[in-house]
């Protein structure tokens, strides 16, 4: 094996890292063409859960809403590719020319594209040293809620609270900006703080109104401000009521949040979005969760409160999660609890009773299944999530056909994703005419959850 000098590599590698980083991940072109924005997570897909730093020529660094920063590029490639950081300090030397595999930083210097992230870079490392300063300038002119657009606004969406916290504010006259960074005008706004776990305002989500209390008239009307180099929004929420015990709810819209604390009394946070669903972190004092989970016909709601709940309960919390009981109609691509909120008011919620008996029936649930045993054979377990059901005959393909059915529900899912966490922890008895196909599964959902 022959040695390679990391400090070298590290020193060469200093500002070429967008070249370097097009020719040995060409998975983040969209990132790369847009340095510093969010952008499709190259891992986990979606819309904006993942961005390059602002100093990603310098650095190669970036982060993933999910799984949090790759401080440079040695991290960043050593995640999007799976290598170990031989691989990764051998492939970049190689690129580079410090060995004489090969040298491609020339001809990627002469795409277009790459000319212009660079520039992007430039014009973006000025505007984020005045990112704090325009989060400071926007909340300071934001107003306590008042009767004003914010307030017409929740009231049509019926969860208008006075039990609000001071994350929430009005904007009488927020300037909006498109993808391009051209100017449409000026609108009413929502303006709510995003805070990290020290109480500390990361970023402003902003939702643009109309005087009337409806949505403005723009492309994006819900946008979230740019984020200081040296924070992050991951793990963070919008503390739209302080918990008040040791129970705590977690959503992703603001109206969602607040159609639950309406609804059942209990402190609800928004997450904002499915992606950084996954990373909320709720403060120390609070032992129970509940997710109240949006149903999509993606299942990116159910799939999201499903690793919140497994990283939680990792941690000794007790996580429930909720989903709302209606059927996606039509063309209609989620039902969200603002919905559920809108339509049946307090009989669509479960009771403070139910709920407790959920939580009892769950935990005994858990408690009686044997997860360190996996039969394939079917009908031999029907709590076991990789076990066909009595009577059923299939082939290997067929096989993983049912488990991908079983995939997209919520229980079945919950259970394969506890059983591939077991199997880091203890030695699983995997038998039956599936096993193969089985480890197989469980494999990449380790992937996934390591992701």
């Amino acid at each position: 094996m022959n040695y390679i000098n990391a400090k070298q590599v590290r020193e060469k590698a200093q500002n070429q890292w967008l070249c370097v980083l097009s020719g040995l991940a060409p998975q983040l072109e969209s990132a790369l063409k847009k340095p510093g924005r969010h952008v499709s997570c190259p891992v986990h897909h979606g819309q904006d859960g993942f961005r390059l730093f602002k100093d990603v020529n310098e650095t190669g660094g970036g982060i993933c809403n999910s799984c949090g920063a790759k401080s440079d590029g040695f991290e960043l490639l050593k995640w999007l590719n799976g290598w170990s950081f031989r691989e990764t300090l051998e492939q970049v030397a190689a690129f580079l020319g410090v060995t004489s595999l090969h040298n491609q930083v020339d001809s990627h210097k002469q795409q277009p594209w790459l000319q212009h992230a660079q520039q992007q870079l430039t014009q973006q490392k000025k505007q984020s040293e005045q990112a704090a300063f325009w989060i400071t300038q926007v909340w300071n002119q934001a107003q306590p809620l008042g009767d004003d657009a914010v307030k017409r606004y929740l009231q049509q969406r019926r969860c208008f609270t006075s039990h609000v916290s001071d994350c929430v504010r009005f904007h009488p006259a927020l300037p909006y900006f498109d993808e391009e960074g051209h100017r449409v005008g000026e609108f009413p706004a929502m303006v709510c703080s995003v805070q990290n776990a020290a109480g500390q305002i990361v970023t402003l989500h902003r939702t643009y109104l109309t005087n009337e209390g409806h949505k403005a008239p723009v492309e994006k009307v819900k946008k979230m401000m740019s984020i200081p180099d040296n924070l992050a929004v991951a793990g963070n929420a919008i503390r739209l009521v302080g918990p008040q015990g040791s129970i705590l709810g977690i959503a992703e819209g603001i109206e969602t949040a607040l159609s639950v604390y309406l609804a059942t009394g209990i402190p609800t946070w928004s997450a904002m979005t499915a992606t950084l669903l996954k990373s909320v972190q709720p403060p120390k004092s609070i032992r129970t969760v509940i997710i109240w989970a949006d149903q999509d016909r993606s299942c990116a709601g159910e799939e999201a409160a499903l690793i919140l709940k497994e990283r939680l309960q990792q941690q000794g919390i007790t996580v429930l999660v909720m989903l709302p009981d209606q059927c996606l109609l039509g063309d209609r691509k989620s039902v969200d609890w603002n919905d559920v909120w809108c339509q049946h008011q307090h009989a669509g919620f479960p009771t403070k009773k139910s709920l407790q008996q959920h939580y009892f029936q769950e935990k005994q649930r858990m408690a009686q299944i044997n997860m360190s045993v996996i039969d394939t054979e079917a009908g031999k377990s029907g709590e076991c999530a990789f076990c066909p059901p009595h009577g059923w005959q299939g082939n290997p393909d067929d096989y993983l056909m049912l488990m991908r059915e079983r995939y997209r529900d919520v229980m079945f899912y919950q259970r394969m994703l506890v059983t591939a966490k077991l199997q880091k922890k203890v030695k699983l008895v995997i038998r039956g005419p599936f096993a193969q196909e089985v480890q197989c599964i469980l494999g990449k959902l380790n992937q996934t959850i390591a992701a």
